[in-house]
């Protein structure tokens, strides 16, 4: 049998580091934790192609504010 030692209550901080350490994250060596960004997010944001999805998006969303908005002004 084995006897546990007094354990300190983990902090926040130390939480968010376990956190941000799993998966494929790391350190620098000045000690900042780089969290890598998600592959669809940086496909969305930053490829050309995805452009096409975002254009479908902004029109539809406009087109609908416009709709909304004429109902509005013609009651």
């Amino acid at each position: 049998m084995f006897k546990l030692g007094k354990m300190r209550k983990p902090t926040s901080s130390t939480l968010m580091e376990v956190a941000a350490l799993a998966g494929n994250n790391f350190r620098t060596p000045e000690g900042e934790i780089v969290i890598q960004e998600n592959p669809v997010s940086s496909w969305l944001f930053s490829n050309t192609k995805s452009a096409w999805i975002w254009l479908i998006l902004r029109v539809y969303l406009g087109y609908s504010w416009l709709v909304a908005g004429w109902g509005k002004g013609n009651r």
